[in-house]
C-alpha cells in the first residue's frame, strides 16, 4: 500500500506520491492523483459507472486539499473514497 511504503530518495514514495509541501499541488499532481486512486477504485468497483467513482474521488480530494502536509492526501482519498462506495453500494467495507 503506498502510505506503507519506504522513501525511495526520489521525492516520491514507491515512485508513485509526490512528499509533503505546503503549497497546493500543482493541477498536473493534482490530477495525476485523481487519475490513480480512480483508477484502482474503478478495478475495485467494476460495477460503478467510471463517472461516478471519478466524482466521489475528486470531491474527497478537494476535502482534504486545504491540508498542510500533503503526503498522505492520496491515501486518504482512496480509504474515503472506497468507504463511500461500499456504503452507498450496500456492502460492507473491507476488514468487515
Amino acid at each position: 500500500m503506498p502510505g506503507d511504503a519506504a522513501r525511495n530518495g526520489s521525492g516520491f514514495i514507491d515512485g508513485e506520491y509526490p512528499l509533503a509541501h505546503n503549497d497546493s499541488m500543482s493541477d498536473a499532481e493534482q490530477e495525476s492523483t485523481i487519475s490513480q486512486v480512480t483508477e484502482r477504485l474503478a478495478a475495485r468497483f467494476p460495477d460503478e459507472p467510471r463517472h461516478r467513482i471519478e466524482s466521489i474521488v475528486g470531491e474527497e480530494y478537494h476535502s482534504l486539499d486545504t491540508g498542510r502536509i500533503r503526503i498522505y492526501v492520496p491515501t486518504l482519498v482512496e480509504n474515503s473514497a472506497r468507504s463511500r462506495l461500499h456504503r452507498e453500494a450496500g456492502r460492507p467495507a473491507d476488514g468487515e
